[in-house]
């Protein structure tokens, strides 16, 4: 192999691994950003029940009617 087809060689090995880098950081961001929909919707979830299951206001209310 000829010192140009050797450094062609590396070259074309080098940009390989770039855009394998580039598709595993993709597909991290990707499990990241879905990650962070889990957790939103959960927050989310959670405050709506916490709501649901508070009767302060309806005490406040109940009291204030009599």
């Amino acid at each position: 192999m000829s010192y140009t087809q050797q450094v062609f060689a590396v070259l074309v090995n080098d940009r390989h691994r770039a855009i394998a880098d580039d598709l595993a950081q993709a597909r991290r961001f990707a499990l990241r950003r879905r990650a962070a929909a889990v957790v939103y919707a959960l927050a989310k979830a959670v405050t709506v029940v916490a709501v649901v299951l508070d009767d302060e206001p309806l005490r406040r209310a109940e009291e204030r009617a009599r």
